[in-house]
């Protein structure tokens, strides 16, 4: 027989005797003479299957725990109680402290389970043993009785919804069967509805009632989904709400967060029938009160707003966990923080025409006497037209005889009359030659209060804003400090022409002299070189200081 010929079976050639061997991988392929492959049909290639693994005796199960089979051949169920006392056990083994976890049903069974199941197994709560100190929970893997709940609260992240064991908790309560919570200890508890709770500050709802549930506790996850914010820290927690009150604070006390919160129940008849508890949450929070005095005193006084932060964060070691309340007012800081406040402004005009009310101030005394030696300057400013006018005086003593003169001067010229003058309390205004004169002619004198310069604003702005008018002229011509008199006359006398009063629309010069401009007369030449300085009250010239007499006087000038 030629090479590449014979007989071929396409079908299954295991069984046929005339079927050639097929070609291992590393035999060659045949070819012809001339190099190229053979048009001869190749036979199909055939591996042997892997032989398939056989667990050794010593082969653990990672799902069951149990030997001799994988876990993918497990036929163990996820919601065996056995699986759950394995998974407890390491647990137990593996953290040496308090945890809390609340599981909601989502485990995969690979077996189907049947309603029943799924009705009466809602969740599981497992607790570890706590060793050390400062154990603050149950120290047995079991639940503790009903009777003995408290006012403790342990905050879970894994939770998903706030549970208490305690129906006197809840108020608002609705009673709704939600199916059952399954402990560690394989004895489901009902949860029979839902209500709400409240310390007398801040109100919590959503909470489940578990009955027969020997611990009470907070779901971090329930807090955020209405609204809250949770802060954690190494040494603790806080809940706040949208106005970044805090609501709850929380302790670490190993692996465990807790933290005290007294639920108060909002119906009389919950008051009535626990009367014994609610006197004992009344004495805790009178203790309270006094522990945050306390504290108040130590730390200097200091708000309670910053303590509380001081609380929430534990900075401080020795604090009390709790909020720190204030309920009364603190004397000592009434009397060392009290402040005024702001004085509002005056709405109503009182003046309604010039000279109804002159406000008057005494500045003073001046480092440096003017150039004719005064040393005070009195400020006269008309309320209705804010117009101003200026005495300089040598003393303080002279100040009632000026403003007797002024009175008698500027009720000739306009031909009104003063009807009110209002001071401050200094002896300069409140003197009997001068309310012996008022009271002769029928003229009001008004005081303000005390140490309250803002009930006599209107002569106290009108100082500053003469002040530093002549203060920034001095500072750019750079003359003597005793031309300040000159400086203020000057500053007084272009205000009195340029400012405009918003009520009325017009300068204060128009309002009083009742014309529109300045009549200066003529101008007549001056043989003598002088330095202008300010304007003249009694005539209508100017200032001039005289370089060669060095004098100032009183000329027209071009």
């Amino acid at each position: 027989m030629e090479r590449g010929k014979g007989n071929y079976n396409g079908g299954d050639q295991r069984g046929s005797s005339s079927s050639r061997q097929a070609p291992r991988e590393d035999q060659p392929i045949p070819t012809d003479q001339g190099g190229q492959k053979s048009s001869q049909p190749q036979m199909p290639m055939i591996q042997n299957p892997a032989p398939q693994q056989t667990p050794s005796p010593t082969t653990t199960c990672y799902k069951c725990g149990k030997l001799e089979h994988y876990a993918k051949d497990c036929t163990v169920k996820y919601k065996d109680a056995a699986y759950f006392e394995k998974k407890a056990a390491l647990l137990r083994k593996k953290e040496k402290g308090v945890a809390l976890l609340v599981e909601e049903e989502n485990w995969v069974c690979e077996e189907e389970s049947s309603d029943e199941d799924d009705h009466m197994v809602k969740g599981l709560c497992l607790m570890a043993d706590f060793e050390g100190p400062e154990a603050v929970g149950p120290s047995t893997y079991q639940d503790i009785d009903a009777s003995e709940v408290n006012h403790v609260w342990y905050f879970d992240s894994g939770a998903y919804t706030h549970m208490t064991g305690q129906r006197s908790f809840l108020f608002d309560y609705v009673e709704r069967f939600e199916g059952y919570i399954k402990t560690a200890d394989k004895t489901p508890k009902p949860m029979l509805g839902y209500g709400k709770i409240t310390d007398g500050r801040y109100i919590i709802k959503d909470v489940r009632y578990v009955k027969g549930l020997g611990y009470n506790m907070f779901s971090s996850s329930q807090f955020c989904d209405n609204g809250y914010w949770v802060k954690q820290f190494l040494y603790g927690s806080d809940v706040n709400d949208e106005d970044n009150n805090v609501v709850l604070s929380t302790r670490r006390n190993g692996n465990l967060y807790s933290t005290v919160f007294r639920s108060i129940p909002q119906t009389y008849r919950q008051f009535e029938a626990l009367s014994q508890p609610i006197n004992a949450i009344c004495l805790l929070s009178k203790a309270s009160k006094e522990d945050s005095w306390l504290w108040h005193q130590r730390l200097c006084h200091q708000n309670f707003k910053d303590m509380n932060k001081l609380v929430s964060k534990c900075l401080v070691k020795g604090l009390p966990e709790t909020r720190l309340s204030k309920d009364t007012l603190c004397l000592a800081c009434e009397q060392g923080k009290m402040k005024r406040n702001s004085h509002p402004p005056r709405i109503d005009k009182n003046s309604k025409s010039p000279l109804d009310m002159i406000h008057m101030d005494l500045c003073g005394p001046m480092r440096v006497e003017s150039l004719a030696r005064k040393k005070y300057m009195l400020v006269l400013v008309d309320e209705f037209s804010r117009f101003t006018w200026l005495e300089f005086l040598r003393a303080k003593s002279d100040a009632a005889d000026r403003i007797i003169a002024f009175i008698k001067r500027i009720q000739v010229l306009l031909g009104r009359r003063v009807k009110k003058l209002r001071g401050d309390n200094g002896t300069e205004f409140r003197n009997a030659k001068l309310q012996s004169f008022l009271e002769d002619v029928g003229i009001s004198h008004n005081f303000s209060v005390v140490r309250t310069p803002e009930q006599n604003g209107v002569v106290e702005m009108k100082n500053r804003t003469l002040v530093e008018a002549a203060r920034s002229m001095m500072a750019y011509s750079g003359v003597a400090q005793a031309f300040w008199a000159e400086a203020v006359s000057t500053a007084c006398y272009t205000q009195n022409r340029t400012l405009i009063v918003k009520r009325t629309g017009k300068t204060a010069y128009e309002m009083v002299e009742q014309h529109n401009r300045d009549d200066l007369g003529k101008f007549e030449p001056k043989s003598d070189e002088s330095i202008f300085i300010g304007y003249s009250h009694n005539s209508k010239t100017y200032r001039n200081l005289n370089l060669e007499q060095q004098v100032v006087s009183e000329l027209e000038i071009r």
